[in-house]
């Protein structure tokens, strides 16, 4: 490297560095350089100086980027390396060829429709099926390392890439990606290309919405808020799956799935339509809760599809009643006893988050097409059943745990019955007996000191955690649920 003072600083006698840098971040700087052999500007990453960072991190970072570069045969949506040198005084670079912005100052200056994101979508996907075809996975593909000139789109920054059978960098590196692009098993030692599929999916969401960091949601349910054709819709709530075995495959599958839709084509895969029947108080519930005076079923099928956890109502007495977990709300649903194919919600409510993200890992994961009226009534009531028979047959595999949740379940609503009882009088009373029926709970005290009428008193847990308490005939209603925070076995 060359330059004092003022002067500019070259690199290996050809690549002129500006004063300032374009960005920087992590353990390099990006510059956009003059390059005197061809006259072009060139884009430099100059990696910062050994003493300012784990050498190892440095090195790591610095040779397999080379190696991946060097491996790689040139593509037109792979940015092409020009040049690379160890100076001196220890701050290593590699320079590559210059290629317009980055998707995400192209989206921050215009908002762009999913029609206008398609084709810059397919390019991305281009890049990365080369890259799985080799064995190679992205591991941090975001807006900022997709470069955007015109109609070129070049995958960038490969210095976290590695071969799916290689072993991982250790502890200064596996933790690598940036979120919210990264999946759940963003630190595992051997990444499979679905990783890249994930960070596809939520590169997507953050483009149509202008919205790069996701905070305050996550990207599923950011998917609800996503303008995109049903069948797109559908395929990135598969690719946005937690288990990876259940999201495709490669990009090369996303990438023939999107043009199979462009197409009119169906793209081949098992995605049950069933039935929804919102009745009229349930919709009015729902708007309650949305704070949305004019939801109706499109709100709630985004809300609650089209990827769904699924798990058994342990209120349901006949063990046909499920629980839908949304994005934010939870609905307690059955199959419909005159509509064939269709599920019948029964209420809807806003539960704490803890209670909710617990019913999430409990559940059954499952996508689903929710419409007013199944086109094949039959299809979807088998589908109905499959769900049912799945959340069973997880039961009988762990009975045990199943056993505690009920168990669980069951002083939850004796807790939440007391203590509604309790606050309507004011005053906490010692209870000699119970019994609880369904969702119903009685409670028998012989304390006559706390209340002279108080014999027997019932309390029945509702799905919105109130609790309905009886004395004497009358009925009040009490805010309740308190306990709902409790942690589960």
């Amino acid at each position: 490297m060359s330059g004092e003072g003022t002067d500019p600083v070259v690199l290996d006698k050809r690549f002129v560095l500006p004063r300032d840098e374009l960005n920087s971040g992590g353990h390099a700087r990006l510059f956009k350089a003059y390059d005197n052999e061809t006259g072009t500007h060139v884009a430099v990453k100059l990696f910062a100086p050994v003493t300012h960072v784990d050498p190892r991190t440095l090195e790591l970072s610095w040779s397999n980027e080379l190696d991946v570069y060097s491996r790689l045969e040139a593509h037109p949506n792979l940015l092409q390396v020009v040049g690379f040198g160890t100076p001196s005084d220890g701050a290593p670079w590699i320079a590559f060829e210059w290629c317009g912005e980055d998707l995400g100052v192209v989206v921050t200056r215009e908002a762009l429709s999913w029609e206008q994101l398609r084709p810059i979508a397919l390019e991305i996907l281009a890049g990365l099926s080369v890259l799985h075809a080799r064995g190679w996975v992205h591991r941090d593909l975001k807006p900022g390392n997709v470069l955007v000139d015109g109609a070129q789109v070049k995958l960038a920054d490969f210095g976290t890439m590695r071969y799916r059978e290689v072993t991982s960098f250790g502890k200064t590196m596996s933790q690598l990606g940036t979120r919210p692009y990264c999946p759940p098993e963003s630190g595992t030692e051997n990444p499979l290309p679905a990783y890249d599929v994930y960070s596809f999916a939520v590169l997507v969401i953050c483009c149509l919405l202008g919205d790069f960091e996701l905070s305050g949601t996550t990207p599923a349910a950011a998917l609800g808020r996503v303008a995109v054709p049903e069948p797109i819709r559908l395929l990135l709530a598969r690719c946005l799956s937690d288990e990876e075995q259940q999201r495709p495959g490669s990009a090369g599958v996303v990438l023939a799935e999107i043009e199979q839709i462009a197409k009119g084509e169906a793209v081949a895969q098992d995605v049950p339509e069933i039935g929804i029947h919102l009745p009229i108080n349930v919709t009015q519930i729902f708007r309650d809760v949305t704070l949305a005076e004019t939801a109706g079923f499109e709100e709630f099928r985004r809300e609650f599809g089209p990827r769904v956890r699924l798990v058994r109502d342990p209120k349901s007495v006949d063990k046909q009643g499920l629980l839908l977990v949304g994005q934010s709300l939870l609905a307690a649903v059955a199959p419909h006893e005159s509509r064939t194919g269709s599920i019948f919600v029964k209420h809807v409510w806003r539960p704490p988050v803890a209670h909710l993200e617990r019913l999430r890992k409990r559940g059954v994961g499952a996508t689903i097409r929710w419409v007013a009226t199944p086109m094949r009534p039959l299809e979807a009531d088998a589908a109905i059943s499959e769900l049912l028979r799945a959340l069973a047959e997880r039961e009988a595999a762990n009975p045990e745990q199943h056993t505690r949740v009920e168990v669980h379940d069951r002083w939850e609503r004796v807790l939440d019955a007391k203590f509604a009882i309790a606050r309507e009088r004011g005053k906490d009373v010692t209870y000699s007996a119970l019994r609880v029926e369904g969702a119903r709970v009685y409670l028998t005290t012989t304390d006559r000191s706390a209340d002279p009428q108080l014999g027997e008193a019932a309390g029945d847990p509702q799905h919105d955690g109130t609790v309905r308490a009886w004395r004497g005939g009358s009925d009040r209603r009490k805010r309740g649920g308190v306990l709902r925070e409790r942690g589960e076995p």
